[in-house]
């Protein structure tokens, strides 16, 4: 058997199997660097929070849904089905998912009360959205979280949180992480669904 053919060989099986469902375009990794922003907080020349936060709107979950399809040679009926289960989970809220550094594991947990270390308060075009939940991610359990939110890595925790959506749907929507460490902003332009 000749080099060539061998080469052939190898091609064909490195080639993986076919695809019905494309990959996104633009490609996710363009979305999701398009949607998400970055907070640093810092005080007495150290670093009190560094916070990387993707707002998880339709544009997103969409490109997220047909990353992770193409990736898994899925059919198109499966890309549908994973569609509407991740609309289903996000109706009526706005999900933001952030991975925050672990400066010190003691004031890691986020919440809305006056009694959590960090405290998260979206406004869209100046109007409060309730929170309804934030709870943490593991990364290691589902592995679908490393691609969907490569800013998580060794060093910080993955959160998701999820907001009432009835306070706006368009306009500058505006997460405010607040604590005894420090306070900042990050913000976001939504378009009307």
């Amino acid at each position: 058997m000749g080099p060539g053919l061998l080469l052939l060989l190898a091609g064909g099986a490195l080639a993986g199997p076919a695809r019905e469902v494309a990959a996104p375009d633009p490609p996710y990794r363009r979305v999701h660097r398009a949607w998400t922003r970055e907070l640093r907080l810092y005080g007495e020349l150290e670093t009190r929070m560094l916070l990387r936060a993707t707002w998880v709107g339709p544009t997103v979950r969409e490109a997220g849904q047909r990353q992770l399809a193409w990736a898994a040679a899925s059919t198109p009926a499966e890309l549908e089905a994973a569609l509407a289960r991740a609309e289903q989970a996000d109706q009526g809220s706005h999900p933001v998912v952030f991975a925050s550094m672990r400066v010190d594991p003691a004031l890691a947990d986020f919440g809305a009360g006056p009694d959590s270390p960090w405290r998260l308060r979206l406004q869209v075009e100046g109007r409060d959205c309730a929170l309804i939940d934030v709870a943490p991610l593991d990364p290691d359990q589902d592995a679908a979280l490393r691609v969907l939110y490569p800013q998580a890595n060794a060093w910080s925790d993955l959160w998701r949180a999820r907001f009432d959506a009835a306070c706006g749907q368009a306009g500058t929507a505006t997460l405010t992480v607040s604590g005894a460490m420090g306070a900042g902003t990050l913000t976001w332009t939504l378009s009307a669904p």
